[in-house]
């Protein structure tokens, strides 16, 4: 058990190290490690891909919140779960001409999704996902060029921020 305990961590710390240096990677290099009953990623729920709409107005920016940060240390956007709304609010905070998105998955496998921001530096977002109550969800935040690049694959992604864990409820 020790053993598979430390190949585990050893594998986290390794599409960690992928996703924070942007280097390149699948998308199943950049998720979330296996789930506890041994289902491999790749049996996780096809991703729910979505365009923010950008009526923002009376969602405070409040709640389990991800950053995401560029090479120089300076933040490029932020997301956060609206408890009780069940949405995620998106904020874009350089004008650097690249997407920020949150990627997200439940910890059962079940769900999985990408919410993408791209109308412009020094605006919101959100993306309304409608999450069971109770589930734990994990999120982090990661940024695009779409002129470059499929926004749609979470591989795609650079400059990715810390994985945030939070009960929705």
């Amino acid at each position: 058990m020790f053993r598979a305990q430390m190949k585990r961590a050893a594998l986290s710390l390794l599409s960690l190290s992928l996703a924070v240096t942007g280097c390149g990677g699948t998308e199943e290099e950049l998720a979330p490690e296996p789930q506890a009953d041994g289902r491999a990623e790749s049996a996780l729920a096809t991703l729910e891909y979505q365009v923010t709409v950008v009526n923002s107005a009376g969602y405070a920016q409040s709640g389990p919140n991800a950053e995401g940060y560029d090479s120089r240390g300076w933040a490029y956007g932020q997301a956060w779960w609206k408890q009780g709304s069940d949405a995620f609010l998106v904020e874009d905070q350089q004008s650097d001409g690249r997407s920020p998105g949150v990627y997200w998955w439940l910890d059962n496998g079940s769900r999985r999704g990408l919410c993408r921001l791209t109308t412009g530096s020094t605006t919101f977002g959100i993306c309304e996902k409608g999450l069971p109550e109770g589930a734990v969800v994990h999120m982090r935040m990661g940024r695009c060029d779409g002129d470059t690049t499929d926004c749609t694959k979470w591989s795609n992604y650079t400059n990715v921020g810390a994985i945030v864990t939070f009960t929705n409820n």
